[in-house]
Formats: structure tokens, C-alpha cells, sequence
């Protein structure tokens, strides 16, 4: 006496998981690169004396030099400075008190961050 099992639309339930996978992969990547829009956005609003920070805008220059690059195909998202200075006025120096404009602003983006990953997952 013998059981068979058999799986009738294979390749079609195998479709639809990489379309699941697929779109889920998209929506990941919008999600994140939504978020470093946002902690963009805050370190220019701090840096000008707003969401808490200490203002420390004299031409702007530091704040037109924050980018958002976007790493591995979209799914890591870098968000920083390219004026040289950015570390002295994040960290201060030994003459000058910090003035955290960047990482204040990336905590508060990323204690929402997974939750709008699942939100966006969800749509």
C-alpha cells in the first residue's frame, strides 16, 4: 500500500512567492530610503537651531552638504556630510562644544524605522 502527494502548480505558486519576495524587496528599499530622506531633513532643521539642536548656521554650506547615497542596490542608505568640518561641529573639539545635529536626528528616524518597513510591507 502506498501514499502519493502530489504539488499540481508548482511553477505557478513558485511565481507568486518571488512576486510576494519582489515586491516586498521594493517596498523595503522605498521604505529606507524614505528614512534617510527624513533624518536628511532633521539634521538640516537641527542644524538651524530646530528639533532640539543647537543652531550652528552661519552659510549653510554644512547643511547643502548632507546627502542620502544609496548603497546595495537600494536596501542600505548612507546619510552624511561632505563638507570636512561635519565630525568637528557633530562632535565638537576641544575649543568648540558639539553641536549633534546627525545622530539625534537618525535615533529619532530609526525608533520608527521597522515599523514603517512592516506598514509598507503591509500595502
Amino acid at each position: 500500500m502506498k501514499v502519493t502527494f502530489a504539488l499540481f502548480g508548482a511553477n505557478e505558486l513558485r511565481r507568486s512567492l518571488q512576486k510576494i519576495c519582489d515586491d516586498m524587496a521594493m517596498k523595503s528599499k522605498q521604505e529606507t530610503y524614505a528614512a534617510g530622506l527624513e533624518t536628511q531633513r532633521i539634521a538640516k532643521l537641527r542644524l538651524k537651531g530646530k528639533e532640539g539642536g543647537t543652531r550652528a548656521w552661519k552659510t549653510g554650506h554644512l547643511a547643502g552638504s548632507i546627502i542620502v547615497d544609496k548603497l546595495d542596490k537600494g536596501m542600505i542608505v548612507e546619510v552624511g556630510p561632505t563638507a570636512p568640518y561635519g565630525p568637528y561641529v557633530e562632535h565638537g573639539t576641544r575649543k568648540m562644544k558639539e553641536r549633534p545635529y546627525l545622530y539625534p536626528a537618525y535615533d529619532k528616524v530609526a525608533e520608527k524605522f521597522p515599523k514603517e518597513i512592516i506598514e509598507g510591507c503591509k500595502r
